[in-house]
C-alpha cells in the first residue's frame, strides 16, 4: 500500500489476541500487519459503544418523556416548564 504514511509501532500482544489475529490471518489471507492495520482504522473510525449507548439513552429519554406528557395532557406552557425542570434536575440540557 503505498498511500501509507506514519510510524512503525512494534506490540506484543496476549495469547488470546494473538490467535484471534493469527485466525483471521487465515480466514481472509492478509498478512499480520494488514489484519492490525484493518482492525485498528475499523476500530477508530467508528463511534464509541459508550457514546452510542449515551445517544440511545438520551433519545429514548426524550420519546419517553413526550410519551408521558401526551399522555398526562400536559399543556403547550406545562410542558416546557416540565422541560426546564428535567433538564435542572438532569444538570444539563437533555429534553
Amino acid at each position: 500500500m503505498s498511500d501509507l504514511v506514519g510510524r512503525t509501532f512494534s506490540l506484543k500482544f496476549p495469547a488470546d489476541v494473538l490467535n484471534r489475529i493469527e485466525a483471521e490471518m487465515d480466514k481472509t489471507g492478509l498478512t499480520g500487519n494488514e489484519v492490525i492495520r484493518n482492525a485498528t482504522t475499523s476500530h477508530l473510525m467508528q463511534p464509541s459503544l459508550i457514546y452510542l449507548l449515551k445517544q440511545f439513552e438520551v433519545n429514548m429519554l426524550r420519546k419517553n418523556f413526550e410519551m408521558n406528557a401526551i399522555i398526562v395532557g400536559l399543556t403547550k406552557e406545562q410542558r416546557l416548564q416540565a422541560v426546564e425542570d428535567c433538564n435542572v434536575i438532569f444538570g444539563k440540557e437533555v429534553l
